[in-house]
């Protein structure tokens, strides 16, 4: 992950993370990035298609 990216949502978010992130890029790097900014119980919305195979994230159910 970008550290400044990473590093502005901790400190905007006290280190919880977002609540919602918006994917918008449609690669497996960038939907990982999402999930990893976002807090517990957070939300990712995707509005691209993945175009390439890529590992699945395990999700702890909330």
């Amino acid at each position: 992950m970008p550290h400044h990216v990473g590093a502005t949502i901790a400190a905007l978010t006290d280190g919880l993370g977002a609540d919602a992130v918006m994917e918008a890029v449609g690669t497996p790097e960038t939907f990982e990035l999402a999930v990893d900014l976002m807090r517990a119980g957070g939300h990712v919305r995707r509005s691209a298609d993945h175009y390439r195979a890529h590992r699945l994230l395990e999700l702890p159910r909330n």
